[in-house]
């Protein structure tokens, strides 16, 4: 609703956006780092403002080209298309403009997905059009004071889903971007390897040696009480 304000309204529209594509890079920071819920809040200075200016000069630029060519704009959409995913990508994990506009970054991530990099683009030029075509539609077949905010909702949703969809594939390379998740870091520092495979071995003798069982799990429960899982487990 802000942004229908006279004047400031597209302003304010602005940093709606820019606090919503700060706190998807935070997801997609989030979610390479291995963690399977979002996060609380998103830290500033990571990247927010740097995405929005690179559209806002995407659409700037088609304008241009519109204006001065009268066509050849979707060459402009087509690139925005193959490495925006490199661009945010590259924001979410070092924070360097310089670096995330380099056409070399885009190659060197493109290069470590291979084929699934095309498939993570077809997806997301496949929400790209559904919110696209849900705009209009939205505002045919409702007043607009509802419209509105629908349409918001599903715009602001279907980003934070491409962005967690982008931290996802990320964490499931990370050896090939040399990252070490911190949910790694903080299973091996809190032991939660050796209890996961603790747990699976009692799973497998709990039926027909249940004190068998018993006797691998009290030990761990003596050094470690306050284990939950273990706990519960007993």
């Amino acid at each position: 609703y802000l942004s229908l304000l006279p004047v400031a309204g597209w302003l304010l529209e602005l940093v709606i956006w820019a606090a919503t594509y700060l706190y998807a890079l935070e997801c997609l920071r989030h979610s390479a780092d291995g963690f399977a819920q979002p996060p609380e809040f998103a830290e500033p200075g990571h990247g927010g403002w740097a995405l929005v200016a690179i559209l806002l000069w995407s659409t700037v630029l088609t304008l241009l080209i519109k204006l001065n060519f009268g066509g050849g704009t979707w060459l402009v959409s087509v690139l925005m298309a193959v490495t925006l995913p490199a661009i945010a990508m590259s924001l979410a994990l070092d924070g360097s403009v310089s670096h995330a506009l380099n056409p070399l970054t885009w190659l060197q991530i493109m290069s470590r997905f291979g084929s699934p990099y095309l498939l993570l683009i077809g997806v997301q030029c496949l929400i790209g059009l559904l919110v696209g075509v849900a705009q209009p539609g939205f505002e045919h077949m409702l007043p607009r004071f509802l419209a509105l905010p629908l349409f918001y909702f599903m715009a602001i949703y279907a980003t934070l889903f491409n962005f967690r969809l982008m931290g996802v594939l990320v964490h499931q390379r990370h050896e090939q971007f040399g990252l070490q998740p911190k949910a790694h870091q903080l299973v091996a520092q809190n032991h939660q390897d050796d209890d996961q495979q603790l747990l699976g071995e009692v799973e497998r003798l709990a039926h027909e040696q249940p004190r068998a069982a018993l006797d691998l799990l009290v030990p761990r429960l003596r050094d470690r009480p306050g284990d939950i899982p273990l706990l519960a487990r007993h």
